[in-house]
Formats: C-alpha cells, sequence, structure tokens
C-alpha cells in the first residue's frame, strides 16, 4: 500500500501540472545527452532518444571486460552488457552507457569521447581470469 503522504504528494504534483512540467525536463535533458552520445559515437550507439542508457556493440577484438577495465583506467565507467540481458549469452560483445548519473553534460562529453578513442584502438592484451 502506497504511504498517505506520498499519495497526497503525487496527487498535488500531477493536479498542479509540476509532474508533466518535471517530466518534460527529463526529456529534454536525456535528449541533449542523446545527442552527445550520437556526436561522438554516431550509430555504432543503439539509444532511445530520450533515455538515459545506451547499448555500445564493440569492434571485432574488444571483449567488455578488457574494454570495461580500460576505460576505467581513464577514469570512465561504463557496464559489460550482459549484465544487464535476461540471459548473458544473449547480450554480445558489447557494454552498456549510463548518460544519466553525471551532473556536468561536458565531463559528461569527455567522458564520451575517451569511449569513442577507445573503440579506435585495440586492446592492449587479453584479460586473464583465475
Amino acid at each position: 500500500m502506497t504511504p498517505p503522504m506520498t499519495l497526497e504528494v503525487a496527487s498535488r504534483l500531477i493536479a498542479n501540472g509540476t509532474a508533466e512540467k518535471l517530466t518534460e525536463q527529463q526529456c529534454r535533458a536525456a535528449a541533449r545527452r542523446q545527442r552527445l552520445v550520437q556526436q561522438s559515437l554516431g550509430h555504432s550507439a543503439a539509444s532511445v532518444s530520450e533515455g538515459y542508457h545506451v547499448w555500445l556493440p564493440l569492434p571485432e577484438g574488444w571483449r567488455p571486460d578488457v574494454f570495461r577495465s580500460e576505460c576505467a583506467r581513464l577514469g570512465v565507467l561504463v557496464s559489460k552488457g550482459r549484465s544487464f540481458a535476461m540471459n548473458a549469452g544473449d547480450a554480445g560483445e558489447a557494454v552498456r552507457l549510463c548518460v544519466s548519473h553525471e551532473p556536468s553534460e561536458e565531463r559528461l562529453r569527455r567522458g564520451i569521447e575517451a569511449v569513442a578513442n577507445m573503440l579506435n584502438r585495440k586492446p592492449a592484451g587479453e584479460s586473464l581470469m583465475i
């Protein structure tokens, strides 16, 4: 059951139009961030125009764990695609980018550019799992 106070707050936000305005702001912010992704990664990134996540298939030679580690060394955190797939085997060689967490769009742009530059390189080496 929804707590009465939460229900009251939500009802007022809906009734006075604030909820709609906040939703529109979030949609505009998501679209701006998706444009940043498309400017740096182009059509190689599968995204939704008003979404905050990007599915990025990796080029030949890259494995998600290695790509993730290389990005992390640059201070850019990405997630292995299999963490978000219903069946890990269905994820393929891909990573998932979340473009909502970084408050600064300039820092986000630099992070996306770092990912784009990483895509153009060859992996430094194979990871060893022990």
